[in-house]
């Protein structure tokens, strides 16, 4: 009886937060990326000062059905300069590519800003319609009730953390299809992690929510094979093995 009463108030929550998806506003997201460092040749000492993981910050703007999930703007950042054994110095230098998805949940797509390797493409997608698993744990994110969800993307389990008292059907990184606002993701073991850090009820500025038109047109799949080839090129290229996932940075330092 209990799972029967669940389930129901979920549906009743599903149909009452698309009935009146009314947030208007920008939340604020602070994404972590933890790195698997694996170098040769360096010491010890230098290696322990190099940086462990890298946080940015992501906004994400929502007018009705309308949403735009961006990188936040920032001042330049001095990079970090270390020093290796022989006096020998020099700097890491974490450059943000270009990004910026924006969404349109009645129309049913999506438009995906994304730079890679020095090239810029758009990627038209239709909006998430892959199922979610739903758990039984709760978390308070900025004083909202969370609600657990999960599913595989390949062989990456992905976990989200959704408000259903926030009512917007979306989430960033450009994910949806869930009765509330996505306030976290966790991807894989937590190498990357996408949280909310504020929600501001707002008029969004104009020119905020815009249908990006810059780069090549490509699709999904059509991207995910030119990721998958370059990164390929990449592992024959520096020896590396192509399994192994992660955030890996693979340093090696000839003398």
């Amino acid at each position: 009886m209990k799972k029967l009463l669940y389930v129901f108030f979920f549906a009743f929550a599903a149909t009452l937060s698309h009935a009146q998806n009314t947030f208007e506003g920008r939340i604020l997201y602070r994404e972590t990326i933890r790195f698997n460092i694996q170098a040769e040749g360096i010491d010890q000492a230098m290696l322990d000062n190099m940086p462990k993981e890298r946080a940015s910050q992501r906004e994400l703007w929502i007018k009705g059905a309308e949403s735009m999930y961006l990188p936040v703007e920032k001042k330049e950042v001095a990079d970090d300069e270390l020093q290796a054994e022989g006096g020998i110095r020099f700097k890491i230098n974490m450059q943000e590519p270009k990004m910026a998805i924006y969404t349109h949940l009645e129309k049913m797509e999506q438009f995906r800003l994304q730079e890679f390797m020095d090239r810029t493409f758009l990627i038209e997608d239709k909006v998430d319609s892959q199922q979610w698993k739903l758990h039984g744990e709760t978390r308070e994110i900025l004083g909202y009730n969370c609600l657990r969800a999960s599913r595989k993307v390949d062989t990456m389990e992905l976990v989200v953390w959704f408000a259903p008292a926030l009512p917007a059907n979306t989430g960033p990184d450009g994910m949806s299809n869930l009765p509330g606002c996505i306030l976290r993701i966790e991807y894989g073991t937590n190498d990357r992690v996408v949280e909310a850090v504020a929600i501001e009820p707002m008029t969004v500025p104009n020119g905020k929510i815009i249908k990006p038109k810059e780069g090549k047109k490509v699709t999904a799949e059509e991207f995910n094979k030119i990721q998958e080839e370059k990164m390929k090129e990449l592992m024959e290229q520096f020896g590396a093995p192509a399994g192994g996932g992660g955030n890996r940075v693979i340093i090696r330092m000839q003398r």
